[in-house]
């Protein structure tokens, strides 16, 4: 966006991690005398609930509002719009880290950090900033 050269807010919102956490959190963005023309949720379980709530505001998605979810859950690509998200690799998340548990306990050797490669997977709830 910094290079399109428009401006940037960014505010951080926490709640319950489920539907009705991403409930809460439009509520509450709704609000605030600055509204967002995106909200980014941290799993595409909030990403759902905020969707409901964009919709019983009456907010049509993306074209007032992008909404992008973090996990690829298999309900990001069903319904409409279909949810853009992170693709997380979880079960190779879940497979390293019983590896490494594994290890740690048979071994002595302690768990290292080590970087997945996640993607962005766009689908049809978000829109370019600069479109009207």
């Amino acid at each position: 966006m910094r290079g399109a050269d428009l401006p940037v807010t960014l505010s951080f919102l926490e709640g319950r991690l489920g539907v009705s956490g991403g409930v809460e959190g439009v509520r509450d963005l709704l609000t605030r005398p600055e509204r967002p023309t995106a909200i980014l949720c941290l799993s595409d379980v909030l990403a759902l609930g905020a969707l409901f709530e964009l919709n019983r505001a009456g907010l049509e998605v993306p074209q007032q509002m992008s909404l992008m979810g973090s996990d690829d859950l298999a309900g990001a690509r069903s319904g409409a719009p279909g949810r853009t998200t992170v693709h997380l690799p979880a079960e190779d998340m879940g497979t390293r880290t019983a590896e490494a548990l594994a290890r740690w306990i048979e071994e002595g050797t302690r768990p290292v950090a080590t970087r997945l490669h996640e993607r962005l997977i766009v689908r049809n709830s978000t829109r370019p900033p600069d479109a009207a």
